[in-house]
Parts: C-alpha cells; sequence; structure tokens
C-alpha cells in the first residue's frame, strides 16, 4: 500500500511540475481578419470604443477599456469570468483595405488546475473573438451601417440632357421645380424629342439668399438652345456613385452628405456637381415620406 501511495504521489507530483513546464504563465492568443472599407470607418468604428455596440451589442459589458490610440485599442476581454488582456490594432494593406489584428493575452495562474483548465479554455477564447472579429468585418463592409446609404458604382448611360437653370433668393418649391420639369419635356415635345428618363436637378447656394437650381431631363437626340433651354452632354459611359434613398428633402440631403462621406473615404475624385433624380412624380404625390429619389455623384 506504501508503494502504491507513494506511486501515485510521484506521478501527481509529475503532473504538477509537467503543468508549470509545458503551460506557460501566459497564454498569447493572435486573431486577424482583413476588412474591406476605408480608413475613415475604422477611426469612427474601431478606435472610438462607444460605438463598438453598433457591430458587437455585449461590448459594453464584456470589453472594459484602458486606452485608446490612433492605432488602436487597449483593454480587457471579460469571457466566462476570465479577464483577458486585449490590444485591438489595424492597419492600411491599401485604399480601403485594412487588417485588423486582436492580440489578446491570458494569464493562467498560479494553481495547477487553474492553469490547465484555462489553458483548454484558450481555444474557445479564439474562438470567441474569431466571431467578434467577423462581426466588425460584416459591419464595417455594409455601406448601409456605414454610411446609412447603399451605394451602386454605376455608368452614366443617358448622356444627352435638356437643361436649364434659374437663380432666385429662395428655394424652389416642388411646384415651382415641376414648371421648368414641363417646360422641358413640352420644348422636347415640340422638338419631336423623346424624353427617356426621369427629371434631375441640382441646387447650389450661390450666396446669402441666392440658389441656383438647375433641372435637366435625359433626351434621346441634341436640340438646339433658346434663351433659357440647352442641350448638355453628359461623359457617356461615365463613373458614378449611387444611391436611392425614400423621404423628403432632409432624407436626401443627409444622404447626399454622407454618399460625398463616402467618395472621401473612398479617394474617388469628383470631375462634376452631384445631382439627384427624381424616380417620384412629386407634382403627384404629395406625401415626401413616399418620395424616392436617386443621387448621383460622378467620380474618376
Amino acid at each position: 500500500m506504501k508503494r502504491i501511495a507513494l506511486t501515485i504521489l510521484g506521478v501527481l507530483i509529475l503532473l504538477i511540475i509537467s503543468t508549470y513546464i509545458f503551460v506557460p504563465a501566459q497564454l498569447v492568443i493572435n486573431r486577424q481578419v482583413k476588412i474591406y472599407t476605408p480608413e475613415q470607418a475604422i477611426f469612427k468604428y474601431l478606435l472610438h470604443p462607444k460605438t463598438w455596440t453598433g457591430w458587437w451589442p455585449e461590448a459594453q459589458q464584456e470589453f472594459v477599456t484602458r486606452k485608446t490610440t490612433l492605432s488602436g485599442v487597449d483593454g480587457t476581454l471579460i469571457l466566462d469570468k476570465d479577464s483577458i488582456r486585449s490590444q485591438i490594432t489595424y492597419d492600411v494593406q491599401e485604399v480601403s483595405t485594412m487588417h485588423i489584428t486582436w492580440a489578446a493575452v491570458l494569464e493562467t495562474g498560479v494553481n495547477p488546475i487553474t492553469r490547465v483548465n484555462r489553458y483548454l479554455k484558450a481555444q474557445h477564447i479564439a474562438d470567441s473573438i474569431d466571431h467578434i472579429l467577423e462581426s466588425a468585418k460584416n459591419f464595417l463592409e455594409d455601406d448601409r451601417k456605414v454610411y446609412g446609404i447603399h451605394v451602386e458604382k454605376v455608368q452614366i448611360l443617358d448622356s444627352l440632357v435638356l437643361t436649364t437653370k434659374v437663380i432666385k433668393d429662395h428655394q424652389l418649391s416642388t411646384d415651382e421645380i415641376y414648371q421648368l420639369v414641363n417646360s422641358l419635356k413640352a420644348y422636347a415635345a415640340k422638338s419631336r424629342a423623346e424624353v427617356i428618363g426621369n427629371p434631375i436637378m441640382n441646387r447650389t447656394k450661390m450666396a446669402e439668399n441666392s440658389y441656383q437650381t438647375m433641372v435637366a431631363v435625359p433626351v434621346n437626340k441634341w436640340l438646339p438652345a433658346t434663351s433659357d433651354i440647352f442641350t448638355k452632354k453628359m461623359v457617356a459611359h461615365g463613373n458614378l456613385l449611387a444611391a436611392n434613398v425614400t423621404g423628403g428633402p432632409n432624407t436626401v440631403r443627409q444622404a447626399l452628405e454622407q454618399l460625398t462621406n463616402y467618395m472621401k473615404d473612398n479617394r474617388y475624385i469628383p470631375p462634376a456637381i452631384p445631382y439627384v433624380e427624381l424616380v417620384t412624380d412629386r407634382s403627384k404625390q404629395p406625401d415626401s415620406t413616399k418620395w424616392i429619389t436617386r443621387i448621383n455623384y460622378p467620380v474618376l
């Protein structure tokens, strides 16, 4: 019996010694994900932990921020009552291509049982970090989440537009806009031209109490100019950033601001001013919440 007891004790001592030899005092876990998004999106949604709940709903309960820098965030991940020191950083691979790296350190402790238990948890922790990073990827690669609009990259198909413009001391009302649209359609019909698309419009504030409104309709042929109407040729098959929105003027204005941010963040160059396509006929639909507008931004 004494020999058996000594053998068991020896085995236990060897197991404890092995625990300290083969299980390090710190387990280092490195996980990485490639994300196709502009750097500005990283600034907004990665370097500011208060915005993390957009892609990590449990962030406030599961992560304690220690400090933020221009390249990442340091803090502690709380997972199954374990505290895991973490550093989340990013690096730019090329325009709109980022690597996000999560480096985690788990202290295994002095107690050999705790040490082994935490060693066995390491893969679960790695899987949990992978899940969080995948959520960040899905969020940051979705224009609707980052900018509130879905951006399409398309080309100009209708390059000839019959155009008119006015400068007033106020922004034109819906009735005034459609008076201009109808005058263009009437001139096209008189000239035996076909209107082949929705009206488009750009509105620019020139100065205090001075607004220029340009309205156009796409037509199938070049028409001679009059005193206030002219034909303009847009770049055929030129590149556009486009987004459809539903709502009134404030919704369109906010969407245009976000499309401008998207353009700048992705380093596109605008060779011309943006314009909106009036998909819904506002003269027939008085409810502005139902208006569909397509915002277009020419880019290089």
